[in-house]
Order: C-alpha cells, then sequence, then structure tokens
C-alpha cells in the first residue's frame, strides 16, 4: 500500500535476509503475490485449494474446479487488519487495469501521472556532484525514440510536495461534510439489491434457454426435422443464451468494483478522521493512502485526484517556472 511492487517486496525480503516460505535465500515474484493474496491473513479460509486424485500417491493436485470449494470467513484470528487485505486486493486490480506497466521506485514514481500521454513520471537528478544536486520528475516516455514528445513539464520533488500540502489543506476545508458524503457513497455503493435481483432474474432466464436447447437437440434426434430450421433455432437460443451471461457478467463486475470502491472510501474516510486539517510538513503516509494519482498538465498545474473522487488543481503558480 506504500506503492512497492512485488519485484521490490522480494528484493527487500532478500536484502534483509529473510528466507522464502520453502527456506530459499531467493524470493520468487509469484510468492510474493501468493502472501497478498492469501485469505488466511485476514482471518478467512478457502477449503480445498487442493485435492488428492489419487490416494495411492498422496499427491495433492491443485483443484481447478474438480472439487467444490467452500470460503469461510471468520475462520481464524486474522493476521493483518482485514480492511487493510481488502484494501491491498484493491491496489492489486487497480494496477492490472492501468493499462501500462506499474513500476514504483519511489511514493512519487507511482503516482505522478503525464496528463498528455497516461504514462508514469520518472525520478532524475539532476546536477548529482555538486551543489546544486536536485531531485525532479519528468515523464517517462518524453524522448521516446520517433514518437511525438510529451509537452508536459519537468516537475521538482519540493514543488510537487509543497502543492499536495495546499491541495491537502483545501480539501479538508470541510472535513465533517466531505466525510458525511463519503459514508453516503459508501451505502449507495454497497447496496447491491437490484443488481442481485436482475442477476437471479438473468440466471433463471440461461436456465430457461438451456432447457429449451436440450427439447430441441432432443426432438432432432428423436423425429426427423429440417436440418436448417434446426441450426436456425439453434444458434438463435445460443446466441440469446450467450447476451443473457454476458449481462450476468457485467452486473457481477460492478458490483465487484462498487465493493472495491466502498473498500478504499473507507478507508479514505478512516484515515481523514484521525488526521489534522492542515500539514505543516509533507507526510508520506497521508500521501500514499488519500491519493490516487497526480497528473501533471501541460500547463505546468498538477491536479491531484483523492480516493473519494475529488480533483484539486494548483496552478503554475504555485510551481517554480524553472526546477533549477
Amino acid at each position: 500500500m506504500s506503492g512497492k511492487t512485488p519485484q521490490a517486496i522480494a528484493k527487500i525480503l532478500m536484502d534483509d535476509g529473510i528466507k522464502s516460505p520453502m527456506g530459499k535465500d531467493k524470493w520468487q515474484i509469484s510468492t510474493v503475490l501468493s502472501i497478498l493474496k492469501n485469505e488466511k491473513y485476514k482471518g478467512d479460509a478457502l477449503v480445498q485449494k487442493t485435492y488428492v486424485p489419487d490416494f495411492k500417491t498422496h499427491k495433492p493436485k491443485k483443484n481447478n474446479g474438480e472439487m467444490q470449494q467452500y470460503y469461510q470467513e471468520n475462520h481464524h484470528k486474522p493476521i493483518i487488519p482485514p480492511h487493510e487485505w481488502d484494501l491491498v486486493q484493491v491496489e492489486i486490480e487497480r494496477r492490472k487495469g492501468l493499462g501500462y506497466k506499474y513500476n514504483c521506485t519511489n511514493i512519487f514514481t507511482c503516482k505522478l501521472v503525464c496528463g498528455e500521454c497516461g504514462g508514469f513520471y520518472g525520478a532524475k537528478v539532476w546536477h548529482s556532484n555538486d551543489k546544486y544536486r536536485k531531485v525532479v520528475f519528468q515523464c517517462n516516455h518524453k524522448y521516446d525514440g520517433d514518437k511525438k514528445r510529451c509537452e508536459t513539464p519537468v516537475v521538482a520533488e519540493d514543488d510537487v510536495k509543497r502543492m499536495f500540502i495546499d491541495a491537502y489543506a483545501e480539501l479538508m476545508d470541510n472535513k465533517s461534510e466531505m466525510i458525511a458524503n463519503a459514508k453516503e457513497m459508501v451505502a449507495f455503493l454497497t447496496d447491491t439489491t437490484a443488481e442481485e435481483n436482475e442477476i437471479e432474474q438473468l440466471n433463471e432466464k440461461a436456465n430457461e434457454i438451456i432447457i429449451l436447447v436440450t427439447n430441441l437437440v432432443e426432438h432432432n434426434s428423436r423425429v426427423a426435422i429440417d436440418q436448417n430450421e434446426f441450426q436456425k433455432k439453434y444458434n438463435a437460443y445460443d446466441e440469446e443464451h450467450k447476451t443473457v451471461t454476458s449481462k450476468i457478467k457485467e452486473l457481477q463486475l460492478k458490483i465487484s468494483e462498487n465493493q472495491a470502491r466502498a473498500v478504499l472510501l473507507n478507508d479514505f474516510i478512516e484515515t481523514i478522521d484521525s488526521k489534522p486539517t492542515t500539514l505543516d510538513n509533507f507526510d508520506e503516509d497521508i500521501w500514499n493512502y488519500l491519493v490516487e494519482k497526480a497528473v501533471v498538465n501541460k500547463d505546468k498545474s498538477i491536479t491531484f485526484h483523492f480516493r473519494n473522487g475529488q480533483k484539486i488543481r494548483n496552478h503554475v503558480h504555485r510551481l517554480d517556472k524553472n526546477p533549477l
């Protein structure tokens, strides 16, 4: 949740001399992801992840649907707060949907986004060997081959910090109202009654279509009918079934996305409720937990996208025209 990638986490574990679950010095990225996704950390348990197909060998095999699985909530005492585990799952899915490679080398490179191409900003060090040394950030695709160069500006780390402090103060200007609005949104997002009722009706419709197809096939096996007519009816049923199942998947996805947004909003509420309304200095934890992304615009402004959906834009006068 601090922005690290599984690769970075694996490196930290190896640098600290921590052995893998198999007692190895080297950590695999897949092992890190497996731990991050393991529901046992939140106190739940998915029963029958594996099964033994041959009791003579007693060799376990991964259950890919061969056996019924059971998910049990509150199976044991959580290892980490359940809401934190939920946040990690949302963050994993968020990175999958970015449309470009997620690569976080520090807390800014995984948040700063180019307003022109949508890619991440990367860190650069100017004057690394003299007293004018400064860390700046620029679009990673600014000088890609023969492509048109992004015209978004270079920004200095200190400027980003200062602008975030200003944006945070503006965000917290009406803290109580913002929390109330966020709670209303959580209630709206977690009320899935309408979607669940529609899914139930669609499942009934899908089952009806399956029965119709079964009857059609059986009738075709018993009675000599025109095969062109049979195929026409079969294809129509098949298309209708695909349409229904596609709609079911859309609704299930909507429910999942709304639940993920509710998880983020609940964390947002918990975070801001315990924080001061202004910051004297840049706070890394607040930056990590409240900011979804910070878009650097062509006109040298930065738009901070907070997790409650609010966007706050600081303009050029808050940025040095020349980071040096």
